[in-house]
């Protein structure tokens, strides 16, 4: 079904991605890709679905056969048809300016009789239970709804290989449930599956064999009875993620330091009608508050206001009892978005960090690049990180700017457990020093490790707060 000989792959101007691959997979099998960020597993990804090398530049060795043919004699089109993937970031491949035209656009490639479009559209819709998307504008979709929107795309076509990157990783656990559903229904098809992921507990009982990457190379493959049946002591020696669908117990206290007060009085956000009103609330220095809550029912557009980015509809913004217009909340607050990549302006990660600063110190940068694993690739193109690397990289441009509010949004996504609680310390060192940090995560292990309550948030308000 797919094999790979002695792969090999750098990127151009680019350190060493895979090391002497060669691997079977047989045709109906789920396969997971498990490491830690910047393993290998994006890289191995997208050989599999030959973007790697045909699209990414770079130093290739070795030889991958799909449906038993050499890929190097196969047009993308041609591979289009055989295999549907879904990127980290789902916005790099939306194409059109709405959902249902951009379930139709792959199909209409491929010369589909349109009638059988149509069908094929609605029957998507239908499986993925996302009917409350059709005709929706793709980029004021929340990021996991277009998260959902690439899966429907990619099985549009019905190919008989997936290749899924971070599938889940910015879903509520509704979506996930769908998510489970329809991979379900791909195993049941004996469809081919590779999906590379952090969060684990909702894939146990189907996956087959899973890939261990480190360094560009498959250390080790475990049969899906093995990766589940792991204890605590093994599975935190591979740098997992839990293999259990656990709640949040929330583990962290607020600090004594009551220096300042963000409050929202009757706060409504949102674009043209508001996604959250009449909000009050309050937040103290040294509290670190999560949001949870379904994709699409406003969580990132709260950010976004409270950070200045946006104009509120209407209600008030306070700090220590000043009323704040949206300059005065830019310079308060400290941003990191849900796609990192948006803030990224120089060619090098060393730039990115000193953009703007004459005389940095060296070595106090190179401790804050150690302290968040990145001081390998200082002198790589921020937007040619993997997604772990990125999300790393923005929160610590954001920690080197030392304002008074953090306001993250999913901040650990596409972060193994190792960088998860990486992240986890510096959020708890800002809460020490008495800043006031907003989180919004469906990731229940970071928010257990470091939030002092939790608001639980759907499209109706707020439900509960803990």
């Amino acid at each position: 079904m797919i094999e790979l000989k002695d792969v090999s792959f750098s990127y151009y101007k680019g350190p060493k991605a895979l090391n002497n691959i060669s691997l079977n997979i047989k045709k109906g099998e789920l396969i997971l890709l498990l490491g830690e960020s910047g393993s290998g597993k994006t890289s191995l990804a997208r050989t599999i679905n030959c973007l790697v090398p045909k699209f990414f530049d770079g130093d290739f060795k070795g030889e991958v056969n799909v449906l038993g043919k050499p890929t190097k004699d196969l047009s993308m089109v041609d591979l289009s048809s055989m295999i549907g993937t879904v990127f980290q970031n789902p916005r790099n491949q939306f194409f059109t300016l709405d959902t249902t035209s951009e379930l139709a656009f792959n199909l209409e490639n491929h010369g589909i009789n349109p009638e059988l479009i149509k069908s094929r559209v609605f029957d998507i819709f239908n499986d993925l239970n996302i009917n409350h998307l059709k005709d929706k504008d793709v980029y004021k979709l929340s990021g996991g709804q277009m998260q959902m929107v690439a899966i429907a795309s990619a099985c549009a076509l019905n190919p008989e290989i997936l290749v899924l990157d971070e599938p889940s990783a910015n879903l509520d656990r509704s979506s996930i449930s769908d998510l489970i559903e329809l991979l379900k229904i791909f195993k049941s098809n004996k469809t081919t599956v590779i999906i590379s992921e952090h969060r684990l507990y909702y894939l146990k009982d189907l996956v087959d064999r899973a890939f261990y990457i480190k360094d560009g190379e498959i250390k080790n493959i475990f049969k899906g009875y093995e990766l589940y049946s792991m204890n605590d002591r093994k599975r935190l020696e591979y740098g997992l993620r839990s293999l259990n669908d656990d709640s949040i117990l929330i583990k962290n206290k607020p600090s004594e330091k009551d220096e300042n007060l963000l409050e929202f009085k009757n706060l409504s956000v949102g674009y043209k009608k508001p996604l959250i009103s009449k909000m009050n609330l309050k937040i103290e220095s040294g509290e670190v508050l999560g949001i949870i809550g379904e994709n699409g029912s406003g969580k990132s557009t709260l950010l976004n206001t409270i950070s200045g980015l946006i104009k509120e509809i209407s209600g008030e913004i306070l700090f220590n009892g000043k009323k704040l217009n949206r300059r005065d909340r830019q310079k308060l607050c400290a941003l990191v978005m849900q796609e990192p990549s948006y803030q990224f302006f120089m060619e090098s990660v060393e730039k990115e960090l000193t953009f703007g600063i004459k005389n940095y110190d060296e070595n106090k940068l190179n401790k804050y690049l150690q302290d968040m694993n990145l001081k390998n690739i200082k002198d790589n193109d921020p937007l040619k990180l993997s997604g772990g690397e990125k999300q790393r990289l923005a929160i610590l441009i954001n920690l080197l700017d030392n304002k008074d509010v953090f306001l993250l949004d999913e901040p650990s996504s596409g972060l193994d457990y190792k960088n998860m609680l990486v992240i986890s310390d510096e959020i708890k060192k800002l809460q020490e020093k008495g800043k006031i940090i907003i989180i919004i995560s469906h990731d229940y292990e970071l928010l257990s490790e470091v939030c002092t309550k939790i608001i639980y948030y759907n499209q109706g308000g707020f439900i509960k707060m803990t």
